[in-house]
């Protein structure tokens, strides 16, 4: 008897002990999370914070921009962003519009917009067709950001 209620009480703290299940994880609530990490990240743009944007990546992360090479780590990405100090994003937006979440990893896929100040406006040529008397069409548009001086 004495060893059936020492085997009880040492049951009934080994079950005290025990960790308890991780909290049930809710999809929807973490794809909100990674909504408001975008929205964060686009506030930051908006803000030209450089610093702060480049400390949104982890410490092997990258930033892609065109065909050239990724930018890898932070502080390249904060020595990339600093060369666009002189522009001035008036608005910015960013649309998910499909995000995904694995296991610690999240992946969006979607859209953005910006209207950008250059720092030294921009070159534009136009070539125009006159198709008609007095009614002209563009043939050929093009804008390019001025070199620096």
């Amino acid at each position: 008897m004495r060893g059936a209620a020492l085997a009880l009480a040492l049951l009934a703290a080994l079950a005290c002990a025990a960790p308890s299940p991780p909290p049930a994880i809710d999809p929807m609530a973490r794809q909100e999370e990674l909504l408001a990490a975008l929205a964060r990240y686009s506030d930051l743009i908006l803000r030209m914070d450089s610093a702060a944007l480049a400390g949104t990546f982890v410490a092997d992360g990258e930033t892609v921009d065109g065909d050239r090479p990724p930018i890898r780590g932070p502080k390249a990405i904060q020595a990339f962003l600093d060369t666009f100090s002189g522009y001035q994003v008036l608005e910015n937006r960013m649309h998910a519009e499909e995000t995904r979440i694995q296991g610690k990893g999240g992946r969006m896929t979607g859209t953005f917009w910006q209207r950008v100040k250059l720092p030294d406006g921009a070159a534009v040529t136009a070539d125009w067709v006159e198709v008609r008397p007095g009614s002209w069409k563009l043939r050929r548009m093009a804008t390019v950001a001025k070199p620096p001086a």
